[in-house]
């Protein structure tokens, strides 16, 4: 749950109609844990819908092995087309940077890459 409560897996309460419809709005945010389950236990026949515009692809976190196949799909050229959102525009510059303490900027990198390096023995 979004407020940090754990979900109840233990308690009994079941709704087996398979004319059940879920919708999930940002699937892949909510769906990796114990919500998941949950809902499934409550709602074991019902036919899942998840919507994401990121759907998740790794082995262990798979949107389309929670809710099945692509059913369609809405791309950011489409909705700029359709005038629904702006174009992204990216212009990329240089920007003029300097170092005014080139000592300090060595100390933190050593001090950075130090932990670092503990950090990958631990």
């Amino acid at each position: 749950m979004e407020d940090g409560r754990k979900w109840n897996l233990n308690e009994k309460v079941t709704f087996d109609d398979p004319n059940t419809f879920i919708l999930v709005d940002e699937s892949h945010r909510t769906q990796g844990g114990d919500m998941h389950k949950a809902m499934k236990k409550v709602f074991p026949e019902a036919c899942y819908l998840g919507f994401t515009g990121t759907p998740l692809m790794r082995r262990e976190k798979n949107s389309f092995a929670k809710f099945g196949g692509e059913i369609h799909r809405y791309t950011i050229n489409q909705a700029v087309e359709d005038k629904a959102v702006l174009p992204l525009l990216y212009e990329g510059r240089l920007v003029d940077q300097w170092v005014n303490d080139e000592k300090r900027v060595r100390q933190t990198l050593c001090t950075d890459s130090q932990t670092l390096r503990r950090g990958a023995s631990a």
